[in-house]
């Protein structure tokens, strides 16, 4: 069973990758009409893997469904809120 939640978190690591570069650099901006497109394909999938992560046994597929999903998670939730916090639209 708990290699199944490491199997999950990976497929939901590559979801959230493949859908977050889509969004991010073909469909739309960021600050566009897909921003919630953006945050249920790039973003939430990336949370829940990032959670059932720590859950798997430990070895390969734990390392990469937590790194994976946190790089993701930086990239899509972290980093667009500091920038918004330093930066604010104006």
């Amino acid at each position: 069973m708990k290699k199944i939640l490491g199997i999950i978190s990976l497929a939901l690591f590559l979801i959230s990758a493949v859908f977050g570069i889509r969004e991010m650099f073909f469909v739309g901006s960021w600050l566009g009409y897909s921003v919630m497109l953006f945050l249920l394909t790039a973003s939430l999938p990336s949370v829940i893997g990032f959670i059932l992560s720590f859950f798997t046994k430990k070895g390969t597929l734990k390392v990469v469904g937590m790194l994976g999903n946190g790089a993701i998670m930086f990239l899509t939730v972290v980093l667009p809120l500091a920038a918004n916090i330093v930066w604010p639209l104006q």
